[in-house]
């Protein structure tokens, strides 16, 4: 073997070993070319640790550096990401010197290779001033190396350094190219300030700069992650005319966002698409999938994926297995949620700090608090380490099972490990104290929140104001209540319903009055609080993902304002994604759709058009337009709904059947009523409720007692809005006593009745007797049944105070 043979001969390292033992051992010794050659070889191989070990030989040696040398050992030490280990930037400045003054000029290939290192490995601020102390030595960095920075600022968070730096560039002559508008436009879409991006996209169009395949596919995403899928798919095809065709990236995003929107069978349409295009699904493809599967609780489907995917050679990481296990976990199938994790431990990839903490979720959920504890014994046995998430999902778990002193040791222990608990932890656990009773140890926590470095939030206040006012201490809870304010801190709902609730429960009805006077008008003011669409999307992506999930009355407040802003096709893309998470809707949060009625058709006819099944929107139509009184329109509705293959859910038969009621039409209201049972759609006892209170408003009560003998049978069980509207009825039609008899029955079904109790039976015959004798009831005598409330630890409902 020559020593002035080829290095690129070389099929393996250890032929390359040989050949660099034989040098060093020659005399006189090759030149550092010769080694270069050599070494630049072994690169190609990607033994970075194996150069840097053969360039310590040479030094020693006494074979001095040159500039193709210097970048070899550079490149080798930044793809190792040891940018401190033995080679500091300060050194290379150093060298740099030492180079210049022996007549050698570190070259652009040399400052490039220094910028992607510091780049990759985080160290942005370094990568930054290396490239002004580049431009300070007289070497103009080009436009891949102000990339470089670019997009490391970019990654950072730092878009407005990116954008300062972004303007130099121009400013010096250099021309951007797509890579620098491609990192700046992904940055501003991942911010949300869509139209700053693209306003930078019609530069670079103008600029002549053609999109490629990468500024495409975030072109897409961005549209998917604001719900926008008809634009996104719109994009594809301008993509398509422009002869670039959609690439692995592109189908996996395409297929994320349909599983996302509960569209899995349109989503397999396009993983059929892109393997008929020669395209094979990747893991991320089958994630994907998998996910959408497990978001609709179809658990069987996504384990028949999850094993194709296997059997297809794609191994799964530990992304998919986390994805099945939560699935499982969701559905409270933990011991199959635990069959994988034991899959995981025999074979492979290694459980990491999310599957841990998924499997703890799921066994608190059941109950199995024990077990979740163990889990974590054996979590920190496999060297994962816990974060606040783990700490929070078992002291929420310790809490509901009334073990507060493990909740309290686990705490400490968090807190001595040097974990940062987050805010959620002190929230847990001072509810979790309050709750049990033991208001001064939750006073204290909340008192050290703020020594640990944290700001108490709306959740913490709400929790102690309920804990003083269970206590009977309602001037610390009204001083705390007030305090919020002073400090610019955000009241919400929650918050002056707790105060509210705890002036009533201590008799404080004026006080309470007051503040709900004031809730009401803060309240009308938060509902514009947005200026644009952009905010309020970023509100909702921040809200889907906080854990625990925000209240139905926080999502609706979002949805009111954006509904006032007329984006009403985005505003059923939340609705849609709510149901997946498992936000139930409530009568408010429907209502607020009324506005939308009209507008609304016209989404569902786009929706149509583009082949997606809009199967929440429909339900939400059926309400809306049942709350206009447009019941005519409604049954078009639903006549549309089956249709297309999509069956009513109980909500918008309930919705039909109230809008009957309503009109005094109660044959066909139970028309409907019975065709709903009949489609398979078993009514709740909301459903029941409406029927029987129609009958009642009709004075049709022998049929209403029908449909209450047929629950007492079969289910659901009757609640007090049941009761209520039966003894309501029965009183108005004077059968006092079979209402009485009706209260029995209702305490014998475990209903708490929500009327004054002492002595009610002889209450209603009096009640019933002054109404009989024309005897006028005036305000006083609803203020000593208002007095009664309280006196009785009654809370008095919006109605009581507002009623005419």
């Amino acid at each position: 073997m020559s020593v002035r043979g080829n290095p690129k001969n070389f099929d393996n390292v250890d032929d390359a070993l040989i050949l660099f033992n034989e040098m060093i051992d020659k005399y006189p010794r090759p030149s550092v070319v010769e080694f270069n050659k050599l070494l630049g070889t072994i690169v190609r191989m990607k033994h970075y640790a194996i150069v840097v070990s053969m360039y310590s030989q040479i030094e020693l040696l006494g074979v001095p550096h040159d500039v193709y040398s210097f970048n070899i050992l550079v490149n080798c030490y930044c793809q190792l990401g040891h940018i401190d280990f033995g080679f500091s930037i300060s050194h290379a400045t150093s060298l740099f010197d030492e180079m210049v003054d022996k007549g050698y000029q570190p070259n652009l290939i040399v400052y490039s290779t220094i910028l992607n290192g510091l780049s990759k490995t985080g160290n942005t601020d370094r990568a930054v001033r290396f490239l002004r102390m580049m431009e300070d030595r007289g070497s103009e960095p080009n436009i891949v190396a102000y990339n470089t920075v670019i997009d490391s600022l970019c990654k950072k968070g730092s878009l407005n350094e990116a954008l300062h730096l972004f303007s130099q560039v121009k400013v010096k002559g250099i021309r951007p190219d797509i890579v620098t508008y491609s990192c700046l436009i992904h940055a501003m879409y991942d911010l949300g300030q869509q139209e700053e991006a693209t306003r930078l996209l019609n530069e670079m169009v103008d600029n002549n700069i053609s999109l490629n395949i990468f500024t495409y596919n975030i072109l897409i995403d961005a549209h998917c992650k604001d719900g926008k899928i008809f634009e996104a798919l719109d994009t594809v095809d301008t993509m398509k005319k422009q002869g670039i065709e959609p690439n692995l990236v592109t189908y996996n995003i395409l297929v994320d966002a349909h599983c996302k929107e509960g569209k899995v069978s349109k989503a397999e349409d396009i993983v059929d698409t892109m393997i008929k295009h020669s395209i094979e699904p990747n893991v991320v493809t089958y994630g994907a999938l998998i996910n959408g599967h497990c978001l609709q609780n179809r658990m069987d489907k996504a384990r028949k994926v999850f094993r194709s995917m296997i059997k297809k050679g794609c191994a799964p990481d530990i992304s998919s297995y986390n994805i099945m296990i939560n699935g499982y976990c969701k559905a409270k199938r933990i011991d199959e949620a635990m069959e994988l994790f034991h899959e995981i431990s025999q074979k492979g990839p290694i459980a990491d700090t999310v599957t841990y903490n998924t499997l703890m979720q799921g066994m608190c959920q059941l109950g199995r608090v024990s077990s979740a504890c163990e889990l974590l014994r054996k979590m920190i046995a496999f060297g994962q380490v816990p974060n606040v998430m783990t700490c929070s999902i078992l002291l929420n778990g310790l809490c509901k099972s009334d073990k507060l002193e493990k909740a309290l040791e686990l705490f400490q222990a968090m807190r001595n490990s040097k974990l940062e608990l987050d805010i959620v932890c002190y929230n847990i656990l001072i509810d979790g104290l309050c709750k049990a009773g033991h208001i001064e140890v939750g006073k204290e926590l909340f008192h050290k929140i703020s020594l640990n470095g944290l700001k108490p939030d709306v959740y913490t206040y709400s929790i102690m104001i309920n804990g003083f006012c269970k206590e009977g201490l309602q001037d610390e809870a009204y001083q705390l209540f007030r305090s919020m304010g002073d400090n610019n801190r955000l009241l919400d709902s929650c918050c002056y319903n707790v105060m509210i609730q705890g002036f009533l429960q201590n008799n404080y009805t004026s006080k309470a009055t007051q503040v709900l006077k004031e809730m009401v008008r803060e309240i009308q003011k938060k509902y514009y609080r947005f200026d644009n669409v952009d905010d309020a999307f970023n509100l909702f992506n921040k809200m889907i993902q906080r854990y625990p999930k925000p209240s139905i009355v926080e999502f609706t407040k979002l949805l009111a304002a954006i509904v006032r802003m007329k984006h009403y096709a985005i505003a059923v893309s939340m609705c849609s994604q709510m149901e997946l998470l498992g936000v139930s809707w409530d009568v408010y949060s429907l209502s607020i759709l009324e506005g939308m009625v009209s507008e609304a058709k016209d989404v569902v006819g786009t929706m149509i058009k583009q082949g997606i099944e809009p199967d929440v929107t429909y339900n939400i139509l059926v309400v809306a337009h049942c709350r206009e009184g447009m019941v005519s329109e409604t049954e078009d509705i639903v006549d549309a709904m089956i249709k297309h293959n999509i069956e009513p859910n109980v909500v918008a038969y309930s919705a039909l059947i109230n809008g009957h009621c309503l009109q005094n039409k109660m044959d066909k209201a139970r028309k409907v009523f019975q065709l709903m049972i009949k489609k398979g759609c078993a009514p709740d006892i909301f459903s029941y409720n409406i029927m029987i209170n129609g009958y009642y408003k009709a004075q049709r009560i022998d049929e209403a007692m029908e449909l209450f003998h047929e629950i007492s049978q079969k289910g659901p069980n009757p609640d007090i809005a049941t009761f209520n509207t039966l003894m309501q009825c029965m009183c108005k039609l004077g059968r006092v006593s079979s209402a009485c008899e009706l209260l029995r029955k209702m305490i014998a079904f475990g209903q708490v009745p929500n009327v004054v109790l002492d002595k009610l039976e002889e209450a209603l015959e009096l009640f019933q007797a002054m109404r009989n004798s024309k005897l006028e009831l005036d305000t006083v005598f609803g203020k000593e049944l208002f007095h009664k409330l309280s006196v009785n630890g009654l809370k008095p409902s919006v109605y009581t105070f507002y009623n005419d």
